[in-house]
């Protein structure tokens, strides 16, 4: 996880800044309270996020209200120095639920399910360079939940199955099956007929749109 990075003298909004622009690196951008992009239009707001085609998210980044010095607490954290924690908070509620998840299953998943901010006229001059939108914890969480409930199979199968783990019992495999799973365990008997196939991947493709 890392900043997308505010606006530099000299490189303008839209150059690439690391170690957000690396491979396996997550950026991050940051957004006003009303989730648009963070910039200098209002008096509230004291830094300009970056914008490019390599963030990932967006997260709120203006009068977040953090610990400070000497025992404090302060409510004007801002910018992708606030916004980036954020995300790094929720990926670690992911972790929390399922600590098999690979970093590019967590990033699926915080993708995924983030809110849609370029329907917000103001971030529309910004359409995919703002990352996936605005990271969405609760959406986030219900699908890590969702996608780490055993899935149990049993009796006649066919078609395709997506899911963390994945229990088979006594099951009877018709015309083809896929199975993308991380964990397969199988139980009883577990049969295929003739002509039938049966395509089992560690492949599995998270991620949950209709959160």
């Amino acid at each position: 996880m890392a900043i997308a990075s505010n606006c530099q003298l000299g490189l303008g909004c839209t150059s690439y800044q690391y170690p957000a622009c690396y491979d396996n690196v997550f950026a991050v951008a940051s957004l006003r309270k009303d989730d648009v992009r963070n910039d200098n239009s209002i008096p509230e707001v004291t830094c300009e996020t970056s914008y490019y085609d390599k963030v990932d998210i967006s997260a709120p980044g203006m009068r977040i209200t953090s610990t400070g010095e000497s025992n404090s607490y302060g409510y004007n954290f801002r910018c992708t120095s606030a916004a980036a924690p954020i995300v790094s908070g929720v990926a670690a509620l992911l972790f929390a639920i399922n600590p098999y998840f690979s970093p590019e299953q967590i990033g699926a998943i915080l993708k995924s399910t983030a809110y849609d901010i370029y329907q917000i006229p103001e971030n529309q001059p910004y359409i995919g360079l703002l990352g996936s939108g605005r990271v969405d914890a609760l959406g986030a969480v219900s699908c890590a939940i969702d996608v780490s409930t055993p899935l149990l199979l049993s009796g006649n199968l066919s078609g395709t199955y997506n899911k963390f783990f994945v229990n088979i019992s006594n099951a009877n495999i018709l015309n083809s099956v896929t199975i993308r799973t991380n964990s397969l365990t199988i139980n009883g008997t577990f049969e295929a007929g003739l002509g039938t196939t049966l395509d089992i991947s560690t492949d599995l493709q998270l991620g949950c749109p209709n959160y």
